[in-house]
Parts: C-alpha cells; structure tokens; sequence
C-alpha cells in the first residue's frame, strides 16, 4: 500500500484538466526523471481519479505511480493549506528524496507552506539539474544564473521552470512497466494519513480567506496555453485599450498563437493578469515573439529570454526592446496591427 512502508523515491505535483495531465506536469516529471528514482504524481480535485487513465500514454513508463483523491476533500480549488498537508503527510510516510512542482501560481503558493511544515529550504525556478543536489536559477531578473547546492540531510523541494524542461521527451525512467494508481478516500486523508490532517480538510486554516468562485474567460477560439505555445503576440501600454487587444486576441486565434501583456497592460485593465509576461508573471519560451508597442522593460525581458526569435514594433526607435530582439521595426504599432488583421481574414 502506498501508505505503509518507506521507500526513497519522487514525488511530482502535478495538475490536470479533466483527467488529462497539463504539459506543466510533464515537464515536472521530465525534471523529476534526472534524478533516476521511481516517480509518484500526486493530482488532486475533480476528476483526478480519471488521470491513470485519460492520461496514460504520456505517463506511462515514466511515472511508477499516480497518486489521486475523492472529491469533496477541500483539494478542488488548489488552496495551498489542504494541498501542503496533504504533501507534508505523504513524505512522512513515504520519506521522499525529492518533491517537485512547476515554477507556477500553483505550486508557488503550496510548496513554501509544506517546506515550512518539514523545516527544509525550497529551491525555486530551477532551469537546470547538474546533479542529485546541485541546480541552476536565475537571479536578477534572469540576467545571472546562480549555481546552488543543497547541503540539508531533508527532502529536497524544487520548483522548476517548465520552459527549460521538455514534457515531451522519450526518456524513459526505472519505472515499472505497470503504472500503479492509487486512491485516496475521505478516510485515508483523514485516518492513515495524519491524525490532525482531518481537521485541515474540515476547518480551514485561513481565518481572514476563504474559496468564493473561480472564473475561467474564454475567447472566440481556443489558443494555445501561453507558457507553451510556439507562437506568442504580446502588447503593451502602446495598445492603449482593451479594444486593441481583443484585435490582437482575435489575429492570435487565427495564427494558433497565444497572447501575452506586459504588466503596465495588465494594471491598466486592458488585459487580464494570467497573460502577464515577466519577473512578477509568466516566462515563456516561444519560437517566435512578437512584442505589439512593449517598450522593453528589464522585468517583462526576464520573461522571454528563452524565446527563439524575437520581433519588436515600436515606433520609438530608442526602445530597449531592441537590443533583445532579433528582428526589429520602427513603425506605428495599429499600422501593423492593421496589415496583420487584413492578413488573418485571409486565413
């Protein structure tokens, strides 16, 4: 059983979408498999009991195990005090080597909580993995990269930047051949697991927050999810409205590309925050970058240093986006945007 015995091992939180693992999650275990131990991914919420299988060709023979929940557990709107005791719980009984999240909102908010819990330091935004305890992050707003080590005799808790970690790759890990999936009831979560872990999911531990709705705006057309897309067209303050970037919006879906917005577009209201590229918010590594008016900021540059080729339409042509970008053109940004809507009604 999953809750007897200890074994050295991985464990990966993960997230899903209706039983099918997002490419955050694959990554994760993309980055879980260099340390060459088994690999169990925890899932959690509605329709995580549905992941073994909606997801079990990308899974299999990369992951040992998925560790799932019932619902109605307080784990269906990803607060971080269920989800932290629940990790913390699972490592006491398994004694992991490592726990593994995407550098993400997410993970962000469980996993300093549950190292808090263990009294282990955090490693976060991790772009590279030397060895069992040595990793690479940026600092600075990715303009250093610091080479750290883990001395601590604990678990080592990771957060890794899904851009630097392929979810597709064909490394197949030690796991066995049968992907093992395990459930955990109301009772094991609130019995086997913990004996205090009852009153985490009965009594919430945030006396001034609690959940109230979750809303989720979708456009005319499906994009691509921003932090994997190959194609990206962001804005910045020269859009000047809301209007502008639903024209941008609506050239992206046409394109199959995602939309991105510098921070001062998103404290404007003209875009929402989860498209916010930068230091405080998404780092996206497209093959291709096209910056709408973005003047270059060293916080928003943070954010797409990863990407493959960048273009920049500014009509300052002392902007400083121009020094990242690989491509650039001095002109009117609603006079492209113009020639590109002409040009996606051809589509």
């Amino acid at each position: 059983s999953l809750l007897v015995g200890r074994q050295l091992g991985t464990l990966v939180l993960g997230t899903h979408a209706h039983g099918e693992v997002d490419e955050d999650t694959l990554c994760s275990v993309e980055a879980a498999s260099r340390f060459k131990e088994p690999i169990h991914l925890l899932v959690g919420g509605v329709g995580s009991s549905a992941v073994p299988e909606k997801s079990r060709e990308a899974l299999e023979g990369r992951v040992s195990s998925v560790i799932t929940t019932a619902q109605d557990c307080g784990l269906d709107h990803g607060l971080a005090e269920p989800y932290a005791a629940l990790l913390t719980s699972l490592h006491r009984k398994r004694d992991y080597s490592y726990i593994i999240g995407a550098d993400n909102a997410f993970t962000a908010s469980i996993l300093p909580r549950a190292a808090a819990m263990l009294d282990v330091e955090p490693v976060t935004g991790v772009i590279n993995i030397l060895d069992q305890s040595t990793f690479v992050r940026p600092v600075f707003a990715g303009n250093i990269k610091s080479t750290v080590k883990h001395h601590g005799c604990g678990v080592r808790m990771l957060s890794i930047r899904p851009s630097s970690f392929s979810g597709r790759s064909d490394c197949v890990t030690d796991s066995p051949r049968q992907m093992e999936h395990h459930h955990l009831t109301k009772e094991d979560m609130e019995t086997s697991l913990c004996g205090s872990l009852k009153d985490v999911f009965t009594n919430p531990l945030s006396t001034h927050l609690s959940f109230a709705k979750e809303e989720m705006e979708l456009g005319e057309g499906r994009m691509p999810e921003l932090s994997h897309a190959r194609i990206v067209l962001a804005g910045g303050r020269a859009l000047q409205s809301k209007e502008n970037f639903d024209r941008l919006r609506r050239c992206a879906e046409k394109l199959g590309a995602a939309v991105g917005a510098t921070r001062a577009a998103v404290d404007a209201g003209w875009a929402p925050n989860e498209i916010q590229i930068g230091q405080t918010g998404k780092i996206v590594a497209s093959d291709t970058y096209v910056a709408f008016g973005i003047s270059g900021a060293i916080q928003h540059v943070a954010g797409i240093r990863d990407c493959g080729t960048i273009i920049a339409i500014n009509s300052d042509p002392e902007a400083p986006i121009f020094k990242v970008a690989d491509y650039g053109l001095v002109e009117d940004v609603f006079n492209v945007l113009d020639r590109l809507e002409r040009y996606c009604d051809t589509l």
